[in-house]
């Protein structure tokens, strides 16, 4: 281990004749959240052999770590270079933001489904009251029609077009009345 927050605990004694200090080797060091780490890739402890870039997962007390391993590429020190993290100090903003996207996509999603049934009552509701009223002038009712309101031109449009066509059936219906009557009329006098 060569770098850590705590130096303190990087070096450990000075070994041998020579007394030159070494590095703390990683199944030696005091940090069992580091020494989980490595022992995340599955080896020996102590023989790391990292030949490529690792990516490795463990959990400590619930929490789960994210840890990377590579390599250093020089010939003369056969070292490897180890980092880890919490999970969520990695992913904890993506989730915050995960989690307001489908609160906000949520939202929008119930304010369409009201704007849609507003639309669909605006449209339907009209065309419902015509359909009913056309039922009744197709069984020859041609009473005047209820009063049908709509926010859309077009199905104003044709609520009049409508209106129009039962009064126009309606005079044509009094003129048969007034032809019948007169051809009464002539009969009786033809008879006479």
């Amino acid at each position: 281990v060569i770098a850590y927050p705590d130096l303190g605990m990087i070096h450990r004694a000075v070994s041998g004749d020579s007394g030159t200090p070494k590095f703390t080797r990683i199944d030696e060091f005091g940090d069992p959240v580091a020494r989980l780490a490595f022992l995340s890739l599955g080896q020996a402890t102590g023989n790391y052999d990292i030949a490529e870039a690792t990516f490795t997962s463990f959990v400590v007390d619930g929490e789960t770590y994210l840890a990377s391993f590579s390599p250093l590429l020089h010939p003369e020190l056969p070292w490897s270079l180890g980092i880890y993290l919490p999970k969520d100090d990695f992913l904890g903003v993506f989730k915050e933001n995960q989690q307001q996207n489908l609160l906000m996509v949520a939202g929008i999603t119930v304010i369409a489904c009201l704007l849609g049934i507003m639309l669909w009552r605006g449209i339907a509701r009209p065309l419902t009251l015509l359909r009913a009223h056309a039922r009744t002038v197709s069984n020859g009712d041609l009473q005047p029609p209820p009063e049908i309101r709509s926010a859309y031109s077009e199905i104003r449009e044709m609520v009049l077009s409508f209106d129009r066509m039962v009064s126009g059936l309606r005079d044509r219906d009094q003129r048969n009345v007034e032809l019948a009557g007169e051809l009464q009329e002539s009969e009786i006098q033809l008879r006479q």
